[in-house]
């Protein structure tokens, strides 16, 4: 039987502040230096917007990173160090599994509340505007870089090459962020695949992850009915990490360690 009890008891091995604060310092420092470096050089015309779009974007990009590269680097340490065999005598392979998902998700949500606090204070220094809405992006990028994170747990326990598990989840990411634009292209009529084509497509962007639900970049910081689009995305969110979980289990349960 699944405890929760126990995973939480193992959890401590990754607590952020016992192991993994490089991670954190190394990843906030390169985002300063890059928000600095993209806020201070926007032009005059349209800078929140200019702001909001580049900065948001590494904002997304390197914590997208943090959380895929801890995923795959504890993974590999526990194998690797054959400190594994150790917890699957304490554990079951589920509870490790979950473990893993309750560390990742505590690293990916203490990085995000630094990066969203550096983002709003490099906002309000740049544009020289107080703008709440704007901090709408925060929980946005904490749904998107958990999936990903989520994603990079899966690929690490299925492909054992470190190399191979980069190129696949750079290929993915590419894929699950273009699906949004030719939906829309095919539903404008704008391209076609055929009338069998187009039909797979749209069952496709249904099944595969869609990182379109956490995109709201094009809407700061004009808007500040954010709030649906929000609690749809973190439906979306759990159910897809629910789903990633799943399938984690049964291919870990099927590795032969």
């Amino acid at each position: 039987m699944l405890s929760l009890k126990k995973s939480l008891a193992i959890a401590k091995e990754n607590i952020i502040f016992s192991k993994n604060e490089l991670i954190i310092m190394a990843s906030t420092i390169l985002f300063i230096i890059t928000a600095y470096l993209f806020g201070s050089n926007l032009g005059l015309d349209y800078k929140e917007a200019s702001y909001v779009s580049s900065v948001g974007f590494l904002y997304v990009i390197l914590l997208n990173i943090t959380g895929a590269y801890f995923a795959i680097a504890s993974i590999n340490k526990d194998i690797e160090w054959k400190y594994i065999y150790f917890l699957l005598k304490n554990c079951s392979r589920t509870e490790y599994i979950l473990w893993k998902v309750l560390s990742i998700t505590w690293v990916i949500l203490i990085t995000n509340l630094i990066f969203g606090l550096i983002f709003m204070t490099f906002y309000a220094f740049l544009v020289w505007k107080v703008n709440l809405s704007v901090a709408y992006i925060i929980p946005f990028q904490f749904l998107e870089s958990w999936v990903f994170a989520m994603i990079a747990v899966l690929v690490t326990l299925a492909i054992k090459n470190n190399i191979a598990r980069i190129f696949t989840l750079i290929i993915m990411y590419f894929l699950w962020n273009v699906t949004y634009g030719i939906r829309t292209l095919i539903e404008q009529q704008a391209v076609s695949f055929w009338e069998v084509g187009d039909k797979f497509f749209q069952w496709l962007y249904v099944l595969i992850p869609n990182f379109s639900q956490f995109n709201v970049r094009d809407v700061l910081p004009y808007t500040v009915d954010l709030w649906l689009p929000l609690l749809l995305a973190t439906v979306y969110a759990l159910l897809v990490v629910w789903i990633l979980f799943i399938i984690s289990k049964e291919v870990f349960k099927k590795n032969n360690l």
